[in-house]
């Protein structure tokens, strides 16, 4: 069966943008076609095959444009069992494609207030900026992030390069390896299709409400040159201070929460300034090690200003007592932001996962709460902060905390 025939099971969808030329689609067309045979030789050695003796065929749009086409797509996200997005500029740019995945994902939410990640396995097809992040671009870049020619170039130049190739079928056999493992689990139910201002990435409708998380955090490029590089990404979004507990950036942990309490995620870096924190919800998640940096004391005061000035916004101040960097300098750059961020109402110091797990909750629902409560009506003045009692949801913490004695201390 041929991905323009799709069967009732779906193994795979993969999704792309198409490419303004033929030679571009040439790649894609060989990526699938590479993919698609090594998903089914993992099916074979891992023993995972259906009764009729293949796992499932995968899925790629390469039909021409008309009904039958909406049809078979159509089809297709509604009983495919994993999507692999290939991410690229295009991609995150255009409606169609962010249809395909946030249908999928309404489809994969059935009957859970979170989706099963596992089921996104996400490609960098060609480099993606911070200004297009989407909330599993992070495990897109953990695929092949022991490849350098990955992270810096994507995998369609991988493809086009022989040089690369032994990288490139590394890659492709481990990502099989992933679609079979998720496609063996019981599949949900097909979903209707996202409605256009329902997919993530648009400007969210009058009643979604997103929650804005904002990273102020060096990415690799621009770190401190005392900084080991291990939790960091191509971008600030991606820094991952728990790495050994998280598969995920801090950034899209706290995307997974925001979603649970069905809010649309926004995941911004700091820097770009269009973080929209005076419109909406969020929190700021900081990286003490931005101190580091010359510019770092004037980009964490620009996020303590927004804070200061909105109730829906917190702070917080992460750091992992287990980093190797922790004692001596981290916990002084520790000690310095949240004497810093001590200036807004509420701010957080986590200095571990399980703490980060459960102050992120809190936060989450309480500036969710705070924002519909007191957000100004439409085209009117932003409110006058004013002072405020100790919220309940804040437990273990004082309204105005000072710097946290303990930092540096190992107990």
């Amino acid at each position: 069966m041929t991905a323009a025939e799709p069967s009732p099971e779906i193994c795979f969808f993969l999704s792309y943008a198409r490419p303004p030329s033929a030679a571009g689609e040439h790649w894609v067309r060989m990526f699938f076609k590479e993919l698609q045979a090594q998903v089914a030789h993992e099916a074979r050695r891992a023993g995972r095959l259906q009764p009729g003796g293949e796992l499932g065929q995968g899925f790629a749009d390469f039909l021409p444009r008309g009904p039958e086409r909406d049809t078979a797509v159509a089809r297709a996200l509604g009983s495919a069992r994993v999507l692999v997005p290939l991410y690229s500029p295009e991609y995150l740019e255009r409606s169609t494609t962010r249809r395909e995945r946030a249908t999928f994902l309404q489809r994969v939410m059935n009957g859970s207030d979170s989706p099963p990640w596992w089921r996104i396995q996400a490609v960098l097809w060609t480099p993606v900026s911070a200004t297009g992040h989407v909330s599993d671009l992070s495990r897109a870049l953990e695929l092949g992030e022991d490849f350098p020619e990955y992270t810096r170039h994507g995998l369609e130049t991988m493809r086009r390069l022989s040089e690369h190739r032994e990288h490139y079928d590394a890659v492709v056999r481990r990502l099989a390896g992933r679609i079979v493992a998720a496609a063996h689990q019981p599949l949900p139910v097909a979903a209707e299709p996202v409605a256009e201002a329902d997919v993530p990435g648009q400007a969210p409708a009058e009643a979604a409400t997103p929650f804005v998380i904002a990273v102020v955090a060096p990415s690799e490029g621009e770190l401190p040159a005392q900084r080991q590089p291990a939790c960091y990404g191509l971008h600030s979004v991606l820094w991952r201070p728990y790495r050994t507990s998280h598969l995920l950036g801090i950034a899209d942990r706290t995307a997974q929460v925001a979603r649970q309490f069905r809010m649309p995620d926004r995941i911004v870096d700091f820097a770009d300034r269009d973080h929209l924190l005076v419109m909406y919800p969020g929190v700021i998640l900081i990286d003490p090690w931005i101190l580091a940096r010359e510019d770092g004391r004037r980009r964490l005061q620009a996020a303590v200003e927004i804070a200061v000035s909105r109730q829906w916004v917190t702070l917080m101040v992460v750091v992992d007592r287990n980093d190797p960097q922790y004692a001596g300098r981290g916990s002084d750059l520790a000690r310095e932001a949240m004497s810093m961020a001590s200036a807004a109402q509420g701010s957080k110091l986590t200095r571990e996962a399980l703490e980060f797990e459960q102050n992120i909750s809190r936060v989450v629902a309480r500036n969710r709460r705070r924002y519909l409560s007191e957000r100004p009506p439409p085209d009117g003045p932003p409110p006058t902060p004013r002072p405020r009692l100790r919220d309940p949801d804040d437990t273990g913490d004082p309204a105005d905390p000072g710097p946290d004695p303990t930092v540096g201390e190992d107990r």
